[in-house]
């Protein structure tokens, strides 16, 4: 845009040119011009406004449907060549003349999973590809259509993902310590109406500014989330909690939890079985290791839907650096979907909660698309404060680069996203934390939609 690569310059006295130097390319590039305007002799030059031009893209093939939900689809294609993103649409008619909606991905992923199409309908299919970033877009023709039916209407559940900053810090500022700031993680959670949620850093630390002989942190959580009408799955542990929390097998226990803990609405859904812990992929040989945590639920709204909730936490290092760090925490997405194949034998619905320290863009996100999950905040899916990142480090006014989040709510072609919300009391006129800030983090709530 600047006029500093690839430079070319063409004199000529006509007012046309032919470019023949372009290049394809995947993804395209754009190709940005000039025209300069002089009389020989004269020193005066005039400039044009820049423009841009890009190369047509290819008509993407291989469109298909790989997933239904009651409120969507879940559709994947082959790439294109100079694609950059990709516009999909669908329609209740194989002419697309009715209920017409036309979706842009947001990057060139050949995937996208809709969220906001009728349940138990019919749909039809189309997608084409797009090369440019402002000015002169080149569109495809759009591919072979393909159809699907959504499935009928499910049953709603409301998920909550939220990092609560571990305990144990000690930065000498009295508003982050635990005791200071478990007060409002206890009011994100209890106001969220979620059913389930996923909670990460609640370790089992005793050791914390200004406590002494303190109750473990994710107990201490426990505890006060009773009161709110919420309990905490087993998920794998030994069941020693509560008036056993001060025995050594207890603190072990939940020593090799990592930090990861299930709670859920006691009045709204019920655990089957006891859950379990898978073990991820550990870069930095951590005693407690990086775990998943998991557990199925029911629905007591009369529906009798049964859904598996994970809840996880990757490797922290490097998230802007990438490189080796990010290695790691692809390979601990590796092994989650490999350990989610082994426990899910049923084939349950599935609703991954967790901080995977990674941006929409990243490898680590790459793998769980390419398994089947998606990003609950869709392209088409209402968001609320989606201009936040999720990890703010307590700067206020909190950062905000649209969809850089690293906290996620994956779910599966056959759950489809109502809602999409990150939960912060943010002052709308200043843009600052408008009370008490409970975490480095802010909370990512979803309403999804379970098949029956």
């Amino acid at each position: 845009t600047d006029f500093s690569t690839d430079l070319s310059k063409v004199a000529t006295s006509r007012t046309w040119h032919i470019d023949s130097n372009f290049k394809a390319g995947s993804p395209g590039r754009s190709y940005y011009y000039r025209i300069l305007a002089f009389r020989t002799g004269s020193s005066a030059v005039r400039y044009s406004a820049k423009f841009e031009a890009n190369l047509a893209a290819g008509v993407p093939a291989g469109l298909r449907v790989v997933g239904t939900a009651p409120n969507g689809a879940t559709l994947a294609w082959n790439h294109s060549a100079n694609a950059r993103q990709y516009a999909v649409r669908a329609a209740t008619d194989p002419g697309f003349t009715q209920g017409l909606k036309t979706f842009i991905t947001t990057d060139g992923r050949n995937s996208l999973s809709l969220n906001t199409l009728a349940a138990g309908r019919k749909y039809y299919f189309q997608v084409r590809a797009l090369d440019g970033n402002k000015q002169h877009i080149a569109r495809s023709s759009y591919s072979a259509a393909v159809s699907a039916t959504t499935r009928a209407a499910g049953t709603p559940l409301t998920v909550l993902s939220s990092n609560v900053l571990t305990a144990n810090l000690n930065d000498g500022i009295a508003s982050h310590n635990w005791t200071a700031r478990k007060p409002a993680v206890d009011d994100v959670i209890g106001d969220s109406a979620a059913d389930v949620v996923g909670v990460q850093e609640a370790y089992a630390t005793v050791s914390y500014p200004g406590v002494v002989d303190a109750k473990p942190q994710w107990e201490d959580l426990r505890q006060g989330l009773t009161a709110r009408g919420y309990q905490r799955a087993l998920s794998g542990t030994d069941g020693l909690y509560g008036t056993q929390c001060g025995s050594p097998g207890c603190a072990q226990d939940e020593y090799l939890m990592d930090g990861n803990h299930i709670f859920y609405r006691t009045s709204t859904v019920r655990p089957v079985g006891s859950g379990g812990k898978m073990s991820l992929f550990n870069p930095d040989n951590r005693t407690s290791g990086y775990t998943a945590a998991w557990q199925v639920f029911e629905k007591l709204d009369g529906s009798g839907v049964r859904f598996l909730a994970v809840n996880t936490h990757f490797y922290w290092q490097g998230i802007t650096v990438r490189g080796t760090f990010e290695a790691a925490r692809t390979r601990q997405a590796q092994s989650l979907v490999a350990a989610l194949r082994a426990v899910n034998g049923g084939g349950l619905p599935v609703v991954i909660l967790g901080d995977f320290n990674s941006r929409p863009y990243h490898d680590p996100v790459t793998v769980m698309e390419a398994a089947g999950y998606s990003d609950a905040a869709g392209v088409d899916v209402p968001q609320t404060k989606a201009g936040y990142n999720s990890f703010h480090g307590y700067r206020t006014p909190p950062p905000s680069t649209w969809g850089n989040h690293i906290d996620y709510v994956f779910v599966p072609a056959d759950v489809s996203a109502a809602r999409w919300e990150l939960v912060a009391d943010i002052d709308p006129e200043t843009g600052r934390f408008a009370g008490p800030v409970p975490s480095d983090h802010h909370a990512i709530r979803a309403v999804l939609t379970l098949p029956r």
